[in-house]
């Protein structure tokens, strides 16, 4: 099974969520809004405070990344800022995955 480390492909991100998304993802990522996180193996779930308090799941899927946030600026193709947050604290430290 693929680490978190292996899933997070930055480039892959950015160009999935777009510029915009992915640059405000890394402000609020060393802005400290990632709060409470539970995990299992194949998925991270985390409540980032970004304004409001929302729940962020990133989780592999078929060896790929994955996600889902309450913010509704996400989609199946790209994910939010919030999503970009989890991914990129994951990839600092896959730790925070298990």
């Amino acid at each position: 099974m693929p680490t978190w480390t292996d899933l997070v492909d930055q480039s892959s991100l950015r160009e999935s969520a777009g510029a915009e998304a992915f640059q405000k993802g890394q402000a609020c990522l060393s802005d400290g809004c990632i709060g409470f996180v539970a995990s299992t193996p194949r998925e991270v779930t985390a409540v980032i405070r970004d304004g409001q308090v929302y729940n962020t799941i990133v989780r592999t899927v078929d060896g790929k990344l994955g996600w889902a946030c309450s913010c509704g600026d996400v989609t199946r193709e790209a994910p939010c800022r919030h999503v970009v947050a989890l991914a990129l604290a994951l990839e600092q430290d896959p730790k925070l995955g298990h």
